[in-house]
């Protein structure tokens, strides 16, 4: 699992995405390139591990795609 590969990042983003309660996915993928890679329609930002910038990202973009129904935090 790429959990057990990065387990600090896996950690960490767990941690950033509590933050809020919808509108938040966060998926442990070990053949990425970089540490991190936040995605938001049609943005894209590699981060060399879970920075205070991750979150900065979720609140410049979270809610400004076309979703609007909300989505429980699981």
């Amino acid at each position: 699992m790429a959990e057990a590969a990065r387990p600090e990042p896996a950690v960490g983003l767990a941690e950033i995405a509590d933050r809020w309660n919808s509108h938040v996915i966060v998926s442990p993928a070990a053949d990425l390139g970089d540490a991190v890679v936040a995605t938001a329609w049609n943005r894209l930002k590699a981060y060399p591990g879970v920075v205070t910038e991750v979150g900065e990202f979720v609140d410049t973009y979270r809610l400004r795609g076309p979703e609007t129904v909300d989505c429980d935090q699981t």
